[in-house]
């Protein structure tokens, strides 16, 4: 075994690893290694390389840094005894020569002794590993022993856990001309820990002062950081009499001053703020004064001294101090809050609320509020600040520990002025969030609103912070408009889009705070998850026989594109056989895309203003309504016409002859998803409903068998563990391109009207299948899915195609619609000849009488018919057919008269009045057979 290596078994525990590092001219080279081997490895190339090699003095438990909380294990105690001109021993043999006493005066055995080149490193090795809180106390003890007994050992050394020193047999480089050898030059036994704490005599004060201390957090860190010393403070305070008489004596004494007091009035201006300044101005009148010995000097100092320090060196000085007692060291004296600079406030820190890494410049807080170096709000103290009865100046006020500031002043059309805030939490990131004006002004609102964000405040701090909003208000009133809040989500006027509570522009995503309307949606369409998993999901969909659910997928992509178009909106009506076919799991795909995959959904329980409000908010993204089975037909057809319309009704304010604003405006497309089929309640409502039915387009979803119920069920779970994360990247590159895409869209639906024949009357399906191929070939240039586009373009033209010619034009005329109506209320329908008997005022018998209310009188003697014109004309307005355009084609025909009085009932012993019909004789129109009629419901 080499010394070197016996040297290091010796005095480290075997736990643990070792840290080699290597200094040279400053810069250190450090490395955690398991083994011996590994560190005479990396000394050997320091050594080559012209660095010095030092080494742990503690093992650590991880490579994470050199810290005190890393060091775990101690096998040793240590001294470091400086050697050399103006140090504590001018020559090693001194230095010996004391150690000697030292132990001899003690009761310490004789130490391992290391030459470091110029000094003399002392170690007691131990018999058994320790941990920190043995060690520290004792070497706390061992460090007071040495003061004691006037051995002068490096005292920041003696008792530091992190400590590295020389390794032996390297050299020391810091005379690069002819370094020193590090040397072993003597070994000794090892001794048992309780024995070496005897000697030392270790007390139980001593120990719990040096217990390990808390580290501090990072709110107490910066907030320390804030804080600096100028030296040009101190001597302003000096100049008045309220400065240190020390610090002043020194300065105007330059000339004659000793050393070790110029030394200790160097080591606070070294440790200032100003400090390139101020150790000259200390030193510049003296008679041997050389910048680059003060520089050399000061740069040697390892901390300011304290005032104990001071008075030792120059008691009279301190006889009369007024912070005699109040302060630790005169540094204290120059304390200030450093103001942030312009550099300061640009800083790179994750956004919570988007998830991601932002670059975030702060803006200047208004005054006299500042922003403090390291963080934090802080008010310029004024003369009221001051304590009573003290001549001390008063410091400048915490107002909060973090970054917390206004960004804007939005206006709310529900909730008014609000404004939009942003509070940088040390581990969490930036939280943004707005608040009414009014809560700002109301102390328990704001504490409410703020404390739900993460500002922990109590009573007086909360009346510094909300006096500090208020201040921000103001000056934004008088400096900017209030910009207008976001009602809705998706495009806005300058074509960027809205998702949530994010803002997507080209080449970025910002905050985009929730207003009144979207506050309670914005949560449902956050990320979550990644789009790794996400894109598997997707994939599902790119298996042969899936065309259909991926067209879905696609449209879903293609939403936003619809505005585009010039089309308001388009439904998708998802059915099946009613075995449960993923209708409800396509939709919650298609949410996945933006937002959470059922929070997004609506349900058929929901009112129906609710579903028009819902449309409005999401504006330009996918609306889905889950199993309409059991919807009123009205609402099926209202959902229909008015949800492809883009907007919802008007209504009237409250106690007010004018409209409330409307914000349900939207150009999108609606999945509902049931087993009935929606075109079959249109066809039962109106009597050719082909204006819906055109807006309506209804997909069956074949039952998919081709994965098991485990795999499924895999998929449909991970579902909800990620989404969010494809819209962002698919928006992002539309927002950046939206011109081509543009052109794109055109370009895929001229060749998509060609391919499936389409004409104007299917408008619709034209604009539906275009976004769908674009949205879908875009997600995967993204790389947001593999799903071929191929057999999904022709899946749709086969789909089309045969839809278009399945719901046949409107060729119905007048007499269709009268032959409607007389087939839905056959039931109250009088047959009856027309002539009486004079004798009886009665006709010969009914040939037919109504089981309902009389509204139809049918003579066959004469083939007229008489049709009550009120309940026809309100079956008219019902079933979206114009009674005007049908009573005047036939009357211009020379089919009908209007306007004749008749009573039905004549003839019969039935007392009714006369009422207004229309009367149509039947003889005139070729093939209307009443008789036929009468035998099976159909008059043609």
């Amino acid at each position: 075994m080499t010394s070197r290596n016996l040297f290091l078994s010796t005095v480290l525990a075997t736990e643990g690893l070792y840290c080699v590092v290597g200094l040279k001219k400053g810069t250190p080279r450090q490395h955690f290694v398991g083994t011996v081997d590994e560190v005479n490895d990396l000394v050997s190339n320091l050594i080559e390389q012209g660095f010095d090699a030092y080494f742990g003095c503690a093992k650590f438990e991880t490579d994470d840094g050199r810290t005190t909380k890393n060091a775990k294990w101690f096998k040793s105690f240590w001294l470091d005894l400086d050697c050399g001109e103006s140090k504590p021993y001018e020559t090693q043999a001194t230095a010996l020569e004391a150690l000697k006493e030292f132990c001899k005066g003690t009761g310490l055995p004789k130490p391992t002794i290391v030459n470091s080149g110029r000094g003399i490193h002392a170690y007691w090795a131990l018999t058994e590993t320790i941990s920190y809180n043995d060690w520290k106390p004792t070497a706390e003890s061992l460090k007071k022993l040495c003061a004691e007994n006037n051995l002068h050992a490096d005292p920041s050394v003696t008792a530091d856990a992190a400590r590295i020193l020389r390794v032996p047999d390297t050299l020391n480089f810091k005379n690069q001309e002819s370094p020193y050898p590090v040397v072993l030059m003597a070994t000794s036994t090892s001794m048992g820990f309780a024995d070496f704490k005897d000697k030392v005599g270790v007390d139980m004060m001593a120990a719990l002062a040096a217990s390990p201390k808390r580290e501090l957090d990072e709110t107490t860190r910066a907030l320390l950081g804030n804080r600096v010393s100028k030296f040009a403070n101190i001597m302003i305070k000096a100049k008045e009499g309220k400065g240190c008489a020390q610090l002043s004596h020194i300065y105007l004494n330059q000339e004659t001053i000793e050393e070790p007091l110029w030394r200790s009035g160097l080591s606070i201006a070294q440790f200032c703020e100003d400090r390139d300044t101020a150790i000259h101005r200390l030193s510049s009148k003296h008679p041997g004064y050389s910048a680059q010995t003060t520089e050399e000097k000061a740069a040697g100092v390892k901390g300011p001294h304290t005032c104990v320090t001071f008075e030792k060196i120059h008691p009279a000085a301190c006889a009369e101090c007024l912070h005699k007692g109040k302060i630790t060291s005169p540094i204290q004296l120059g304390t200030e809050i450093a103001k942030a600079t312009a550099a300061d406030n640009i800083v790179v820190i994750k956004n919570e609320t988007l998830g991601q890494e932002v670059t975030v410049e702060i803006p200047e807080y208004p005054f006299p509020y500042f922003r403090g170096r390291r963080g934090g709000v802080y008010r310029k103290a004024n003369k009221s600040d001051a304590q009573e009865g003290s001549e001390e100046p008063a410091e400048d006020i915490l107002v909060y520990e973090h970054d917390l500031y206004v960004v804007k002043r939005l206006e709310d059309p529900e909730l008014g002025e609000m404004v939009w805030m942003r509070l940088h939490m040390p581990r969490d990131g930036i939280r943004e969030f707005s608040i009414p004006l009014g809560s700002v002004l109301a102390k328990d609102k704001l504490r409410d609103v703020i404390a739900s964000k993460g500002v922990a405040a109590l009573s007086k701090q909360m009346d510094n912070i909300m006096a500090y909003i208020t201040r921000w208000v103001k000056e934004l009133q008088v400096m900017t408009n209030a910009e207008k809040s976001r009602l809705q989500f998706g495009w806005t006027e300058t074509n960027t889009f809205v998702v949530g509570d994010r803002e997507i522009k080209v080449g970025e995503v910002v905050y985009s705070p929730p207003s009144s309307s979207t506050v309670n949606l914005a949560p449902a369409y956050t990320k979550r998850g990644s789009l790794e998993n996400w894109r598997r999901i997707a994939n599902w969909y790119a298996r042969p026989g899936m065309e259909a659910r991926a067209f879905n997928l696609f449209a879903g992509f293609g939403v936003p594109l619809l505005k585009f178009t010039n089309l308001k909106g388009v439904q998708i009506h998802l059915t099946d056989d009613g075995s449960g076919t993923g209708k409800t799991t396509i939709q919650m795909m298609i949410n996945s895309i933006y937002g959470h995959p059922s929070e997004t959904m609506m349900l058929e329980q929901d009112t129906f203003k609710s579903k028009m409000h819902r449309m409005g908010t999401i504006q330009n993204m996918p609306a889905t309504i889950d199993e309409i089975t059991n919807m009123s037909n009205d609402d099926i057809s209202n959902l229909a016409y008015i949800g492809t319309q883009g907007r919802g009704r008007n209504r009237m304010m409250s106690q007010t002859n004018s409209e409330r604003l409307n914000n349900t405006s939207w150009a999108l497309i609606l999945w509902t998803s049931g087993n009935r089929s929606v075109h079959d309640v249109l066809y039962s409502m109106k009597t050719f409903p082909e204006g819906e039915l055109m807006r309506v387009v209804e997909i069956n979803i074949p039952r998919d068998t081709s994965m098991t119920k485990e795999e499924t069920d895999e998929l449909y779970n991970l579902m909800f563990e990620n989404y969010g994360v494809a819209g962002e990247v698919y928006i992002q590159y539309v927002v950046a391109h939206l011109d081509a895409i543009k052109d794109k869209i055109k370009e895929v639906q001229a060749r998509f009207d060609t391919d499936a024949g389409l004409t104007q009357r299917e408008r619709f399906y034209s604009a539906l299948a275009a976004v769908a191929i674009v949205g879908g070939l875009i997600a995967r240039k993204l790389g947001l899915h593999d799903i071929e586009t191929g057999p999904v373009y022709k899946w749709a033209i086969n789909y089309f195609s045969q839809t278009r010619i399945s719901i046949k034009p409107n060729n119905s005329n007048p007499l269709d619609q009268i032959g409607s109506y007389l087939n839905e209320f056959n039931q109250s329908l009088l047959v009856i000849n027309s002539e009486i008997d004079s004798r009886t005022n009665m006709s010969s018998s009914p040939l037919q009488t109504p089981h309902r209310e009389l509204l139809v009188r049918y003579e066959p003697d004469t083939k007229l018919l008489f049709i009550t014109t009120k309940h026809f004309r309100d079956w008219c307005t019902k079933h979206q057919a114009s009674y005007k355009i049908i009573s005047d084609a036939l009357e211009k025909d020379g089919v009908a008269q209007l306007g004749v009085k008749k009573r039905l009932a004549r003839g019969t012993k039935l007392n009714t009045p006369a009422v207004n019909t229309m009367v149509i004789d039947t003889q005139k129109i070729e093939g209307f057979d009443m008789e036929e009629f009468m035998k099976d419901g159909n008059p043609q």
